[in-house]
């Protein structure tokens, strides 16, 4: 797990029932912020703490250390924060949801939005992606759209 920020710290928390669990921490942060409570957390998860600072990633996960060390993984996950980047939504009005992980327009259950007639489905609704429940969100929303034409709701 490649540290990237607090929602880093969570993920490297979860991986360990998958596998052996190292944090890189890059420099992003030193060990001494991090709080007493999250490191015992991290050491009974047995997540490792790796302080050296990554100078390239290569081929598959080939990692090359800034001190000349290399290491070899199967995989690295990076934690990511999903930033809406297109003005025309604030423009237009939509509400936005903001947390620690990302910013999401905000929808009720059936997927309407806090405009009229305007409907939001899929990963721009939601923190973290996911291919089945932004299908989900696109059925929801499509039948609300219909039920919306149908009915003039």
């Amino acid at each position: 797990m490649l540290y990237s920020g607090a929602h880093s710290l969570h993920m490297a928390l979860m991986l360990p029932d998958w596998g052996n669990t190292i944090l890189f921490l890059n420099d992003a942060i030193s060990i001494d912020t991090l709080e007493p409570a999250i490191l015992q957390q991290l050491n009974q998860r047995n997540v490792k703490l790796d302080t050296r600072k990554i100078a390239k990633i290569e081929n598959h996960c080939d990692l090359k250390f800034e001190n000349g060390e290399q290491s070899q993984l199967d995989g690295i996950f990076v934690s990511t924060f999903m930033k809406i980047s297109c003005s025309w939504m604030a423009k237009l009005g939509l509400e936005i949801d903001a947390n620690e992980y990302s910013e999401a327009i905000k929808t009720n259950t059936m997927k309407q939005t806090n405009l009229h007639g305007v409907y939001a489905c899929g990963d721009i609704t939601r923190s973290g992606g996911s291919v089945a429940f932004s299908v989900a969100d696109g059925a929801m929303a499509g039948v609300a759209v219909h039920k919306s034409y149908v009915f003039g709701e």
